[in-house]
């Protein structure tokens, strides 16, 4: 068991507190009777030198009875561990009775967001195992959730930053050209007898005479997640997420079939039901989603389904406006403040020389952008197009970006972009020097802010809107 506290202002000027939830769940306290006591110890999982013997106590605090911690507590946390006004304490079970482990995990560390994400507007939760916060949950994220923009946006970082709300509950998959109904909800398949029966096998099947093959509905990841979200002692499900990274790349309209339905929800409820095949509703019944074979499968408020889409990509599946109503769209901006301050020092160096990453990048999207080329936003190079390792290595630079320009940007007019000598072939970029200049324009060195001697051609530049929910663009480029 896990509890989550943000350092409060009370907490420094008065008294660190638990309140009602971990106090039940995390010390067994009931916060109702004042005259419970509990004698526990704390030890600090970094620095075990750091230990303290508290007795537990309800006292009335912020107008509600609270289990207050002692001083010496708070004082190995303020001055000992330096915590400060907003810092997260993470307290955990140990193996051993009334004892438990705690650690500090300051504003600005790296797992700093996800504890924060974790907490949403509350200041205390804990936890049972991996799942969800006890009471109510802090996901308020739509259920059907869409993200989608430029090429390094942080699509999928941002989706990954979210869904640490979900705990370990949560499966990613990702769409491709042949991906299918069969394979995203389940299908009937042939399983071998001479290796474990799946564990999602069911009374419908059949067995072969020669009894080496067992025909099996296999759920796919929907199903699967539609079950997982139904599971819990209470019978009131959990929270559980399925990330579809890339949807896209795949025919989504063939591959959700029928469930497309379901995706009309109403405070996260479908409102329409669908009945599957037989061996689909018989492996529902059996699993205690459905209570008959004829009761129609609707999705429950505990299951999102969140999904990413590259709007620059080529040759991908377009998705039409129906599908698309039935998502909260979200564009990435290809200048997210916080993207802008997560890659500030990022610096690359390329053909000899080194330049801030983002005025790298920025100049070249100018150009793009300008009245010259006009690409659309989409087509722009985003904060994490490169990885931070991948930006002193000129080999990467040229096969992943560079030629993502020159193949996918301006294909049909490389000489808006790269000088005429490089515009022939992209061979010629891969073959570039130190010395050589492929660009049309010049880029500022980092040393001294000034641009490099490249072309400095003058060119106006207007920044493309970010395409509302009705016009994402899947055009490739300027085919």
């Amino acid at each position: 068991m896990k509890c989550i506290k943000k350092i409060q202002k009370q907490d420094i000027d008065r008294q660190m507190s638990f309140s009602k939830e971990p106090s039940k769940y995390m010390f067994g306290i009931d916060v109702s009777d004042k005259t419970i006591s509990k004698n526990v110890e704390f030890i600090n999982s970094t620095k075990p030198k750091y230990k303290e013997e508290v007795t537990l106590n309800v006292r009335s605090g912020e107008g509600k009875p609270q289990v207050m911690i002692n001083k010496g507590l708070k004082e190995i946390i303020l001055d000992k561990l330096e915590g400060n006004l907003n810092d997260i304490i993470i307290f955990e079970n140990t193996k051993k009775d009334d004892v438990y482990s705690f650690h500090l995990v300051k504003s600005g560390s790296p797992d700093y967001d996800a504890y924060e994400t974790i907490l949403g507007k509350k200041t205390q939760i804990v936890f049972i195992d991996d799942e969800p916060p006890i009471g109510e949950s802090p996901i308020n994220k739509p259920h059907n959730r869409l993200v989608y923009g430029a090429p390094g946006t942080g699509k999928s970082y941002k989706l990954k930053k979210d869904s640490s709300a979900f705990g370990g509950n949560m499966k990613r998959i990702t769409f491709y050209p042949d991906y299918s109904y069969s394979k995203f909800v389940g299908s009937y398949k042939p399983v071998s007898n001479k290796k474990k029966t799946s564990k999602f096998a069911t009374s419908y099947k059949s067995i072969s005479k020669d009894n080496t093959i067992s025909y099996e509905f296999v759920p796919g990841p929907f199903l699967e997640a539609v079950k997982k979200s139904k599971d819990n002692k209470d019978g009131k499900g959990i929270p559980y997420l399925l990330i579809i990274e890339e949807i896209n790349r795949a025919n989504a309209a063939s591959v959700f079939g029928e469930v497309f339905q379901l995706l009309d929800r109403d405070n996260g409820v479908s409102e329409y039901g669908i009945t599957l095949s037989t061996e689909a509703q018989q492996w529902l019944l059996d699993n205690g989603i459905i209570k008959s074979l004829d009761e129609e499968l609707k999705l429950n408020n505990k299951l999102y389904i969140w999904a990413t889409m590259n709007s620059a990509d080529q040759g991908v599946f377009p998705l039409d406006a129906a599908f698309k109503r039935r998502w909260k769209l979200e564009g990435t901006s290809i200048n997210d403040e916080d993207s802008i301050k997560a890659i500030a020092d990022w610096e690359i160096t390329f053909l000899g020389k080194k330049y801030s990453w983002n005025t790298f990048r920025t100049e070249i999207n100018e150009q793009l952008s300008s009245e010259k080329i006009g690409a659309n936003e989409d087509k722009l190079i985003g904060p994490f197009f490169l990885k931070e390792e991948e930006l002193d290595d000129d080999s990467v630079i040229k096969n992943k970006l560079i030629h993502y320009l020159r193949e996918n940007v301006v294909r049909h007019n490389p000489t808006q972009l790269f000088n005429a000598e490089y515009a022939k072939s992209f061979s010629k970029i891969l073959d570039a020097g130190k010395e050589d200049k492929i660009f049309t324009f010049g880029l500022t060195i980092a040393s001294d802010k000034t641009p490099s001697p490249e072309n400095n051609e003058d060119s106006s530049s207007s920044e493309s809107d970010i395409p509302n929910e009705g016009e994402i663009s899947n055009e490739e480029g300027n085919e």
